[in-house]
């Protein structure tokens, strides 16, 4: 699925436009750096497909996860190719999620190596917790405990910004009713790394070294009180950077909850965002989610028993409710 400048999406969605051809000049010498972009998406392919969205971003590059109010500011992204995931959530096209490769407008001025970000723009289910609060409840506990989750090869966020309810911090220009209904907002939320699909392994060692990653990732995400529930063949995915050292990341907490120990500590630590609360993380903890062919047998089983799951126990993915085993990797 390609978006050139007539694409339906710029002229339904007032935050996207097409950038200048000065900006299409800066992005592509900007992209010197990232060879592999360059090879992979010639200059015509990236001035007849880039779109400028606006996003947020975190006004520091990193440490915000643990400061509060977390300070953003608006930014525009400009993307770079095709998106990289596409998935419709009903009828109506503009509703559809998409993911998109992009680097910030606001940093092709700057002097420093130009960062490429996934940007997910997505239609959020209202009542259900944003994303953005289990990446920085993570991100905190590897603040508290010493984890270098870039070093790690962790999926982090560096800015969430809601469309239809941005704050009162940040000055808009768009039409805010537009981006919300009575059960959805439209949200974008900036992330690092940039994956590509799992079923482009190059060979069986990095396919098992990115589940194995994978797999540590719902370690640190369990210990810091996170149930990631939707582990699949899309939310395992291999880092695009050909010389990047990360193996593989998890990504994607859409289906996520909260066990006990996270909603006090995400309490404790966010006491300015929306409460969470236990009752109703272990409600939602009882309902079976994620990608059927990733769920956990005796899971799929326990439908008609009503059997109640064990969220406390410490085979951290063995109690990812959904997708309880890593033998579930083995089906990818």
């Amino acid at each position: 699925m390609t978006y050139a400048a007539s694409d339906f999406t710029v002229h339904s969605d007032d935050t996207i436009s097409r950038p200048t051809a000065d900006t299409l000049d800066k992005l592509w010498a900007a992209l010197d750096g990232h060879q592999y972009l360059r090879v992979r998406f010639p200059k015509k392919v990236i001035e007849n497909e880039c779109l400028r969205l606006v996003a947020a971003r975190r006004t520091q590059a990193t440490g915000l996860e643990h400061r509060q109010p977390e300070p953003e500011e608006l930014i525009h992204c400009l993307t770079i190719g095709p998106p990289l995931f596409v998935a419709r959530s009903d009828s109506e096209s503009k509703r559809a999620t998409h993911v998109y490769r992009v680097v910030v407008e606001e940093d092709l001025d700057n002097n420093a190596p130009l960062r490429v970000y996934a940007l997910k723009d997505v239609w959020h289910e209202i009542g259900r917790r944003e994303e953005v609060d289990f990446y920085d409840l993570v991100a905190r506990h590897c603040v508290e405990n010493g984890i270098d989750m870039e070093k790690a090869g962790m999926a982090r966020c560096h800015g969430n910004l809601n469309l239809a309810r941005p704050g009162p911090h940040l000055v808009t220009d768009w039409d805010l009713a537009s981006h919300g209904t009575a059960k959805r907002h439209h949200t974008r939320i900036l992330l690092s790394p940039v994956g590509r699909p799992i079923h482009e392994f190059p060979s069986t060692k990095k396919l098992v070294e990115a589940f194995h990653a994978a797999v540590i990732h719902l370690k640190i995400a369990y210990d810091a009180g996170v149930l990631h529930r939707d582990v699949s063949a899309n939310n395992v995915l291999l880092v695009e950077d050909p010389s990047s050292n990360i193996p593989g990341f998890l990504v994607d907490y859409d289906c996520a909850e909260m066990t006990e120990n996270g909603v006090k500590l995400f309490n404790a630590w966010f006491n300015t965002r929306t409460p969470a609360s236990w009752k109703e993380s272990n409600k939602s903890l009882l309902d079976r989610t994620g990608t059927f062919p990733f769920m956990a047998i005796e899971r799929i089983e326990a439908k008609q028993r009503r059997v109640t799951a064990d969220h406390s126990s410490e085979g951290a993915v063995d109690s990812d409710a959904d997708i309880a085993h890593p033998n579930d990797y083995l089906a990818c």
